[in-house]
């Protein structure tokens, strides 16, 4: 959203010794800014201030000059506040201090599409211009605010004893227009003028603004506003004993039914534990009613935003009331802070098991920038863990966060939403007939997961919806299943992965991957080793594209052949652990991702050595002199 200018309203000067002016704002709503400018006459005894009402806040500094006269002293000082209902046509009370004929004049500015929390100004701003004593032009200097896409405004103020009006403020500059000049109509005349225009990328020059005038003080401010960008609200909470929610599946019914318009807004002060997670809330205005998703205290009495999904109508502003707490906050305005929410939750480090599916991620509308995640909280992870580059890389709930069933024919983790995450995760369906992951939302990404799976005939993983897997290793623990990983939707990617079948089973896979819907499968920097060179690296009648692949399969163009125990610690069903080990055929000879892969799955940088190596696991030396401690990548 653009930056751009709503209205001005002004006072003039006015007869000698004028303590107080008043100043009617013009018709306003509350995402706009308000800005008032004032300046004064007589720098020795003047003083600018807001007398009503309160709220306002000055930003830089009073700036003055001294004229050839007193009557041709200016001074300026400039407020702002972020506008509410109340201030649409309100009366604002400006003044000076001092006890002689020093005049007074304000003009208020109203600019709609800055940010809607904290300060709207640029770090750089209120940048005081270059002034003019007794001449007749104001030379702004060069402006270069700190952020890219800014609104630069300048404002001049200009005074003149002589008894004939001053002509408007020109510029040098077709860059800038004009959008206000106030000309005094006593002996002590002032003029005013300000400009504005976007600023997208390069410093702006210097310009020169010009009143005509024999005499009198000239000076000015450059400042710049940050427009709004609207984007999700993020809302984190965490999944476990001790958490917000106590299982993964608890945590997915807290979310809204339509992520994409979720909002947060703006509420007052209130007190946050009147208000309850879930409740149904109603605006007293209008009546929309949402489910509250999450405010940003627990404490009691210092609430200022309320996060919710919108149920039905459209919230305004005005008072909220929680229909179970009774509680209550008021909405300042009727457009949110934010729209679109990315529903987080965080598991601790425990193992959630259960006999069926333990968490279905489903029932709510998504994109690509409001989504569910599902991942750990710092720690709890696998991939946290301090022994993570010596401990077995499979399931192992003692290493980190776990979700596993017991029952059999089931799934640990459904994805039935469109744009689903999943990371940091260990996945294990160690009965019959039991995925890990069954993904049939558009567009999910999982990302560094442990998953192990027995289902024969849909794989460890059935991956439905097109999306992407990276980073992440799948073992197939069932004997004589038609695949370790199947597509049911042939579009996907599948980068830096280790899909693997116990070297041991009775019978192998048939296939590695296998996808009958068509399309194109894109495999790079993958492992793919079904324990039996007779099996195939694919089945179906999906297209796949592979570049620096290995498997114990040869035939297949950009996939290499080499000998499955050769390549990991241990490849049997009990002790397995699929970390690569000295001398493996994957170590260096993969494809540099810089965007898929920068990290491997346990957080190791990526390339270790001279190449990136192939699979979920980055290979180092341990006790070398190449050897690191290593951070977790997320």
């Amino acid at each position: 959203m653009a930056v751009t200018f709503v209205a001005a309203s002004t006072v003039a000067a006015v007869a000698a010794n004028p303590p107080t002016v008043n100043l009617t704002l013009p018709a306003l709503n509350g995402l706009d800014i308000i800005i008032i400018d004032i300046s004064s006459n007589n720098i020795v005894e003047a003083s600018n201030e807001i007398d009503t009402p309160s709220g306002y806040t000055e930003f830089g500094t009073k700036h003055e000059v001294d004229g050839s006269a007193a009557a041709d002293d200016r001074r300026q000082g400039t407020f702002w506040k972020r506008a509410v209902a109340a201030d649409s046509g309100a009366t604002v009370t400006i003044s000076r201090q001092g006890t002689d004929t020093t005049l007074l004049a304000g003009v208020a500015s109203v600019w709609r599409g800055a940010v809607r929390e904290g300060s709207p100004f640029d770090a750089t701003t209120a940048t005081n211009a270059s002034n003019s004593a007794t001449g007749d032009i104001i030379s702004f200097p060069a402006y270069d605010p700190v952020a890219t896409d800014v609104h630069v405004v300048y404002t001049g103020w200009k005074a003149d004893d002589a008894t004939t009006a001053l002509a408007d403020f020109t510029n040098d500059s077709t860059t800038f227009t004009i959008r206000n000049d106030q000309e005094g109509t006593t002996g002590n005349d002032f003029t005013y003028g300000l400009w504005s225009a976007n600023r997208t990328g390069a410093p702006l020059s210097a310009i020169n603004a010009t009143a005509t005038g024999t005499d009198g003080a000239c000076l000015g401010k450059a400042f710049a506003l940050i427009p709004f960008v609207n984007s999700s609200v993020t809302v984190t909470t965490t999944i476990g004993s001790s958490g917000t929610y106590s299982t993964p599946q608890l945590w997915e019914d807290g979310s809204s039914a339509d992520l994409t318009t979720a909002e947060k807004s703006a509420a007052g002060t209130f007190a946050v534990a009147a208000l309850q997670r879930g409740e149904t809330l109603t605006w007293t205005t209008g009546g929309a009613t949402a489910k509250l998703l999450e405010t940003d205290s627990t404490g009691a009495g210092n609430g200022t935003y309320i996060t919710y999904g919108i149920i039905s109508g459209t919230p305004g502003a005005g008072t909220v009331t929680g229909g179970t707490s009774t509680g209550t906050c008021v909405s300042t305005y009727a457009d949110p802070l934010n729209t679109g929410v990315i529903w987080r939750g965080e598991c601790q480090n425990q193992e959630f098991s259960g006999a069926g599916t333990q968490l279905t991620v489903s029932g709510s509308t998504s994109a690509s920038t409001a989504y569910k995640e599902c991942t750990t909280v710092a720690g709890a992870s696998f991939r946290d863990h301090a022994n993570k580059l010596t401990n077995a890389l499979r399931y192992d709930s003692a290493n980190g966060c776990g979700i596993r069933v017991t029952g059999s024919d089931s799934e640990v983790v459904s994805m039935n939403e469109s744009n689903a995450r999943l990371s940091s995760i260990q996945c294990q369906a160690p009965t019959i007939n039991s995925k890990a992951l069954n993904i049939s939302g558009a567009d999910p990404l999982v990302e560094f997961c442990l998953c192990e799976g027995t289902d024969i005939a849909q794989g460890a993983v059935l991956a439905q919806g097109s999306g992407i897997l990276r980073n992440t290793v799948i073992i197939q623990r069932g004997s004589a299943a038609a695949s370790i990983l199947r597509g049911g939707i042939g579009v996907g990617f599948v980068y830096n992965c280790t899909l693997v079948a116990s070297d041991d089973l009775a019978t192998a896979p048939t296939a590695v991957l296998e996808c009958s819907a068509g399309g194109t499968i894109t495999v790079q920097n993958c492992g793919l080793f079904a324990g039996d060179s007779t099996k195939a690296v694919t089945a179906g009648s999906a297209t796949f594209n592979f570049t620096t692949c290995y498997s114990d399969i040869s035939g297949t163009s950009g996939v290499t052949q080499t000998t499955y125990g050769n390549e990991f610690q241990n490849v049997n069903d009990a002790t397995r652990d699929f970390r690569l080990k000295t001398g493996a055929a994957q170590i260096d000879t993969g494809t540099t991702d810089a965007t898929n892969a920068p990290v491997d799955i346990v957080g190791t940088t990526r390339p270790k050595q001279a190449a990136y190596d192939v699979g979920a696991w980055e290979f180092q030396a341990l006790g070398s002199s190449m050897f690191l401690t290593l951070g977790v990548g997320r």
